[in-house]
């Protein structure tokens, strides 16, 4: 009979264990399934798939979007630790006691941090959640609580910061700049700092100030001094690899590039030099065509050909994007500008920009417009194939485009650059033509024929375009076009707060509101179940002689005031 049973309880034992054993294709791990969802289990029962696995959710984020130059952020400050209240008795005289509450710890704060090893913020958006620690609560013999820990974020430099309400805060341009974003409560103080003459006894503490979650909006500036525009399928990426070896994607039909892309160009470099050049691009995908070779209107099925070109070169698409920014050199000037040497040029290449170009915020490119504002130099590139007038009117369709973003680049440098000269069909004497008449009518003395696809004439024409760029410091221009920073320590801190500064509101038949800073600070942090703080509040209201104005209101005997979570009645006898 025993024998039975005890095998009847190792059948059931061991079929549970088969159900939910991990990691089997249907399993239990501390009450959570690990179940692959197109596999059915022994019973029969189709479970859903509940594990995540990170890292294909970090290549699936890049994959959505591959140029992280902006990002949101929440953040909260640490709360304050409670003050306590607590007594201790005299050694001697056990039948006396004093008060020995310790205040609060302070809470934690938020920080930024600029980072030169970081150029996107693709590590942000995977946590999107930034919390400091809080305040511990004090202790007794008068001993303060544990500060909360600060938390400290890593961002790119040359990033501006921006509140909820989208206003400017800070700009950190330094590798190492630290800027508050986050202001930790104060500790609520104990008994022990209500000790007078009168009341040597006091039963009363305080809690620690609460912080609120915020948003915090970041965007990542790129000062580059030139940049590379024009209409879909010119070549633009196709120069930008020959230039910087930047290993952009590129292909038989329009819209190859969806975001912009960015490198450095060496100086004074032959072509097979030149392919040792550093370059980088933040859609981390490879060469996926032999060129622009096809008209803007022959498109081909490119969502096939993408995703073999990901599943093939993930790994190195991870790679690139936790590599530190580019340069030559590891020294960082005073403005935070990399110190990329005075032979090396930063160069971005900008998707396709075509004719009344949508502002809505879902549009690529107009979203990216903002980072050609900080190159020096404009280099529009066009298909030298194409008629003249189509040329002009391409040339007035992205400069109004251009403009109609920013004013800011009617003053801008410009060259042009007339690419496809291998395949050029007509006579070579029509090209000094076409140039003189691109001269004529757009103003621009510099025009250079190349061939991005084989190189001529490439890397000759970019030098000597980059011989007329200034040493002007982008940045240090930047920084004074910027209203002056936020103090956030200055603005959160409660010290600071006015207490005169409180209105009066009549709610409703005898309820008045009282709403201040100072004041609603006050009443959240008092502990009234302690019997002696509604004493020490109302003292607290005598001193900003709020009967006074509550009478001069129309509050009589009796009238519920309200400030903030605390309610009292109105009584003319504590005037």
């Amino acid at each position: 009979m025993h024998i039975g049973f005890i095998i009847l309880l190792l059948l059931i034992f061991h079929k549970r264990a088969v159900l939910y054993s991990f990691p089997s294709k249907c399993g239990r791990q501390n009450n959570t399934l690990f179940v692959n969802s197109s596999i059915k289990c022994k019973e029969g029962k189709k479970y859903p798939s509940r594990t995540v696995n990170k890292l294909h959710c970090m290549k699936k984020q890049i994959k959505k979007n591959q140029f992280h130059d902006r990002c949101v952020i929440n953040v909260k400050g640490g709360n304050g630790g409670d003050g306590i209240c607590c007594f201790t008795t005299f050694s001697q005289k056990k039948n006396k006691k004093y008060a020995s509450g310790g205040r609060g710890g302070k809470g934690g704060n938020v920080y930024l941090i600029g980072d030169k090893k970081i150029d996107n913020f693709l590590s942000l958006k995977l946590k999107s959640f930034y919390y400091a620690g809080n305040g511990g609560k004090g202790l007794n013999n008068n001993q303060s609580g544990e500060n909360g820990k600060d938390e400290c974020i890593n961002i790119p430099v040359n990033t501006i910061i921006y509140d909820e309400e989208k206003k400017f805060l800070n700009f950190i341009h330094l590798n190492g700049q630290k800027v508050l974003i986050a202001l930790g409560g104060k500790g609520g103080k104990g008994n022990y700092s209500y000790r007078t003459k009168s009341l040597k006894i006091p039963f009363v503490c305080q809690f620690g100030e609460k912080t609120k979650e915020k948003k915090i909006f970041l965007k990542k500036i790129f000062f580059t001094d030139f940049g590379i525009i024009g209409y879909p399928n010119v070549g633009k990426s196709t120069l930008l690899n020959r230039i910087t070896n930047a290993n952009v994607k590129i292909a038989n039909y329009s819209y190859t590039s969806k975001f912009p892309n960015l490198g450095i160009f060496k100086r004074e470099q032959g072509e097979e030099e030149q392919k040792d050049g550093e370059g980088y691009n933040m859609v981390n995908e490879k060469d996926g065509g032999e060129g622009d070779l096809l008209e803007e209107n022959q498109l081909v099925g490119g969502k096939e050909e993408d995703k073999a070109i990901w599943e093939s070169n993930h790994q190195e698409a991870d790679d690139l994007l936790e590599r530190e920014t580019v340069s030559t050199d590891d020294t960082t000037h005073g403005d935070g500008e990399k110190n990329i040497g005075k032979n090396n040029y930063t160069v971005i290449d900008f998707p396709g920009i075509i004719k009344n170009l949508d502002k809505k915020e879902s549009n690529i490119s107009y979203k990216y417009l903002e980072h050609l504002k900080h190159c020096k130099i404009l280099i529009y590139m066009f298909d030298i194939n194409s008629n003249i007038d189509v040329l002009l009117e391409t040339y007035k369709n992205i400069k109004d485009v251009l403009v109609q973003f920013d004013p800011i680049f009617k003053g801008k440098k410009e060259v042009v650059l007339l690419n496809k000269i291998d395949i050029y069909k007509e006579e070579k004497d029509n090209v000094s033509k076409i140039i003189n008449h691109l001269r004529e009518n757009l103003k621009i003395e510099k025009i250079f024929c190349i061939s991005a696809l084989t190189g001529e004439n490439a890397v000759e024409a970019i030098n000597e375009i980059v011989s007329n760029i200034n040493d002007e410091n982008s940045i240090s221009e930047f920084l004074k076009s910027l209203p002056e920073p936020i103090d956030i320590a200055k603005i959160e801190n409660s010290d600071n707060f006015r207490p005169s500064q409180f209105e009066i509101y009549k709610y409703k038949e005898n309820v008045f509101i009282v709403k201040g800073k100072y004041i609603e600070n006050q009443a959240n942090i008092f502990n009234f179940s302690k019997s002696d703080t509604s004493k020490i509040f109302a003292k607290i209201l005598h001193e900003l002689n709020l009967n006074v104005k509550l009478k001069n209101v129309g509050a009589r005997e009796g009238d519920r005031i309200i400030i903030s979570n605390y309610s009292y009645e109105f009584s003319l006898e504590e005037d």
